[in-house]
């Protein structure tokens, strides 16, 4: 059988090596949230929402073609059911508008991919995947032009496709689904998020593929080597190079392979010394603000606080930031706050139980100007929090796998059960939600442009919450 090779994009810069990594597309039917309504559609759904139906009318005053906008409303926005037969606008029209989720469970189709080498989701569903076509389809290496302009070729290594490989877990989609949603929203809350109980796959057999990624080297890292996003090429991919690195321990071609694109040559003695020193330097900023343990979810704190360290001081050192490090610091920045409240969950535990089954915005107000700290929540502080549903909430003090808000509302109604807890007389009124933003803000392939000020601010707010529970670790 063919395979389909698809491509994202690829990382500017020396020392990447190009991947071909192997995963099975699945045509699925999902809950059609968040759709994007392009520019031509949002012109014609204004001009009916004002009361303009007319054809000849709306290409008049929308500057647009007579055909165009017909084809506009018979086969976009009369499908997607955001304009009824009467071209007034349904709920989901206004919905789309407004950039929120459908409320009536329309569908779109759309794919997901299952990654052959991990035996999981990736957190990601394409309405387009973005095909890419070898020079030569009949050659066994295919080599991709990446240039137009210089003819640039490029050979990528094909990953060998695990023996046994584990058949697709239709069932564990869902979760990937959520996680893909929340990000594609750009928004910690989980009232947008849909109903997966109808999501149904709509092949029997689905089509062998490969996703472009890139492992890169950084200088000062932790790791010899990143590995990107293969859907976000300019964000690093923990999970990608975790995967990679088990496959790069047993394969020694591979190893060989990567050694020479990445320039992973033995360091003479001088810079192995500097290297060494860098890395005993970082460890022990790392160790001020948090000690070392046996603890998994402190480790796990202490790996983020490391990268955003090293960021951030490269952020300062540099003279014009690189816009990938600005990313990759409210990446980790934010990633470390999470994790610090995923710690925070674990030692002193929400029994989620003792909770209502449901509440709304008005009752969970009402509970955070209840809490047992030294200094009530501000008003600020409180709007930030007061929309984060009772699911995900549950599901923060429960599974520890939410965004930010909402484990920190999971960690502060647990202050009701712990009386050493440190959120109790923590400066959490200091929390600039501003700066947290950033994340979701410039953490995606947006037109907000992050600017080193700020992202600076940000990563040293987070540090500076990794110090404060430093007796607690």
């Amino acid at each position: 059988m063919a395979e389909t090779y698809l491509c994202w994009g690829r990382r500017a810069g020396a020392r990447r090596a190009d991947l071909l990594w192997p995963v099975e597309i699945h045509a699925v039917q999902v809950p059609a949230f968040g759709l994007e309504v392009n520019l031509f559609q949002e012109v014609v759904l204004r001009l009916l929402q004002t009361g303009v139906k007319d054809l000849d009318a709306i290409a008049k005053l929308s500057s647009l073609d007579r055909q165009l906008v017909a084809f506009i409303l018979a086969k976009e926005l009369q499908p997607r059911r955001w304009v009824d037969q009467r071209f007034d606008l349904t709920k989901d029209g206004v919905a789309a508008l407004e950039g929120r989720a459908s409320s009536t469970g329309a569908e779109r189709v759309m794919f997901a991919f299952w990654d052959l080498v991990s035996a999981r989701w990736m957190p990601f569903l394409s309405e387009r995947p973005p095909e890419v076509f070898p020079i030569d389809e009949s050659s066994p290496r295919p080599r991709f032009l990446v240039d137009r302009d210089s003819g640039r070729q490029v050979s990528p290594f094909i990953l060998r496709r695990p023996k046994g490989e584990a058949t697709a877990k239709r069932d564990t989609l869902a979760p990937a689904l959520k996680q893909f949603q929340r990000e594609r929203a750009r928004a910690e809350d989980d009232e947008a998020l849909g109903d997966f109980a109808t999501l149904q796959f709509l092949d029997d057999a689905p089509q062998l593929g490969r996703v472009w990624l890139q492992a890169f080297a950084v200088d000062g890292d932790l790791h010899p080597w990143l590995v990107s996003d293969p859907f976000r090429p300019n964000r690093p991919d923990r999970t990608m190079r975790e995967a990679l690195t088990e496959l790069v321990q047993a394969d020694s071609r591979l190893e060989d392979w990567l050694s020479q694109r990445l320039a992973l040559r033995p360091a003479a003695a001088c810079e192995h010394d500097e290297a060494l020193s860098a890395i005993l330097r970082l460890e022990a900023e790392v160790s001020e603000l948090i000690p070392p343990s046996h603890d998994p979810a402190v480790e796990l704190v202490r790996e983020y606080t490391a990268r955003v360290l090293r960021l951030a001081q490269r952020l300062r050192n540099d003279a014009v930031p690189l816009p990938e490090d600005l990313s990759s610091a409210v990446v980790h920045s934010g990633s470390c706050l999470e994790a610090l409240l995923q710690w925070m969950l674990l030692r002193w535990p929400a029994d989620a139980a003792q909770w209502p089954e449901r509440w709304g915005r008005r009752e969970l107000r009402a509970w955070l100007a209840d809490l047992p700290l030294a200094e009530p929540l501000s008003p600020s502080c409180v709007r930030a929090l007061e929309a984060q549903s009772s699911k995900t909430v549950v599901q923060a003090a429960s599974e520890r796998n939410q965004p930010m808000k909402a484990l920190l509302v999971a960690a502060l109604l647990s202050t009701h059960e712990h009386e050493s807890h440190p959120l109790r007389l923590s400066p959490i009124n200091a929390l600039d939600w501003t700066l947290i933003g950033q994340r979701n803000k410039g953490g995606h392939a947006t037109t907000f442009r992050l600017r080193r000020d700020p992202v600076l601010d940000f990563a040293e707010m987070a540090l500076r919450w990794v110090a404060l529970f430093n007796s607690h670790y």
